[in-house]
């Protein structure tokens, strides 16, 4: 997933064009982008958790990729 910095925020790429007017909105679009991904996504995230914590306690607090 692209990300994309909006009102000086970074939010996933899907987020840039749409303008949420009220709590409710933002529920319904996470509610529905979760309920699109296939059990597998969530799976594989959660696998990569170990090896990304590992990198960013390796990195001692500096920027990477």
């Amino acid at each position: 997933m692209g990300m994309v910095q909006k009102n000086n925020i970074w939010a996933p790429y899907e987020l840039k064009a749409i303008d949420f007017k009220k709590y409710d909105d933002v529920q319904n679009w996470v509610d529905s982008w979760v309920a699109s991904k296939p059990k597998s996504f969530f799976q594989s995230g959660i696998r990569k958790l170990p090896e990304r914590w590992a990198k960013v306690v390796a990195s001692k607090g500096q920027y990477f990729d």
